[in-house]
């Protein structure tokens, strides 16, 4: 039997599945579950810089959960050459997507999704504009009903939710 997670104070969880493209990054679906989600990252320090940041947050801003993401939005590939030796190079996906499970919020939440100083992203529409100052970015934003599992907001799309 679940018990209520305790970031939402509700049982269960949710699986927001993102999308980026040339116009930024989006929350494409959200899906219920009934598993509790798996223990998110400490809430009372700062992440590290070189990762993505996805948090719930309640309906006055507080941080609530916490998830890191180490590669989301890939910058690179791995291939092989004829000995059969990898590497690692610079190939930059202009589309894709990435999914994480967040507890079920138990009213009105919102999830933001956040580069850290060390996340350099290529892609248009993901990309700081130029000359901007290296530093945590907001990627977007979404509102998330407690009540409600299917469907997504479009809001926020690469603009902060503005």
């Amino acid at each position: 039997m679940d018990t209520p997670d305790d970031a939402s104070g509700q049982a269960g969880s949710l699986r927001l599945d993102f999308a980026y493209d040339h116009n930024g990054l989006r929350l494409r679906k959200r899906a219920g579950r009934r598993k509790q989600a798996p223990p998110g990252a400490a809430l009372d320090r700062e992440p590290p810089g070189n990762v993505i940041v996805v948090e719930l947050r309640s309906a006055d801003g507080a941080a609530r959960f916490r998830r890191l993401l180490a590669d989301a939005i890939p910058q690179s590939a791995e291939i092989s050459d004829e000995d059969g030796r990898y590497h690692r190079v610079a190939a930059v996906r202009q589309s894709g997507g990435f999914s994480v499970v967040v507890p079920r919020p138990a009213g009105p939440a919102e999830v933001v999704v956040s580069a850290g100083p060390g996340v350099e992203l290529a892609q248009r529409g993901l990309a700081p504009p130029p000359g901007e100052r290296r530093g945590w970015r907001e990627l977007t934003r979404a509102r998330l009903d407690g009540a409600s599992d299917e469907g997504a907001s479009d809001e926020g799309a690469s603009d902060g939710g503005q």
